[in-house]
C-alpha cells in the first residue's frame, strides 16, 4: 500500500529529479510548487539540456501526478505543461 496516494504536496521549491521520482513513487495526486530550480528541476527538466519533459510525467513509468508551478510575483500562474490562470487552478485544486 502506498502511503500518499491522493495526496497534493505543496513546495516553496521545485523538487530536484531524486525527490521528484520520490512523488511518483508515493503516488502523491499533484505538486503545487513556487520557486523553479532552473539546475536539478525535477518537473520542468534542467533548462541546460533543452528538455521541458519532468521527471511526473515520464512516459515508461506507471504513476503521474499533475505539476503546478505558482509565479506570484506578476500575478501569473502556470501549470507545467501549459498555462493555466489562478482561477482555474483554484477550481482544479477544489476537486
Amino acid at each position: 500500500q502506498y502511503l500518499c496516494t491522493g495526496y497534493d504536496v505543496y513546495l516553496t521549491k521545485e523538487p530536484n529529479i531524486f525527490e521528484a521520482m520520490s512523488l511518483v513513487h508515493s503516488r502523491v495526486r499533484r505538486v503545487i510548487f513556487g520557486i523553479p530550480d532552473e539546475g536539478m528541476g525535477g518537473l520542468g527538466g534542467p533548462k541546460s539540456s533543452g528538455q521541458e519533459a519532468g521527471i511526473h510525467s515520464l512516459p515508461g513509468t506507471n504513476h503521474h501526478y499533475r505539476a503546478f508551478r505558482l509565479n506570484l510575483s506578476d500575478g501569473s500562474d502556470g501549470c507545467i505543461g501549459g498555462d493555466m490562470t489562478r482561477k482555474s487552478l483554484v477550481a482544479e485544486l477544489r476537486n
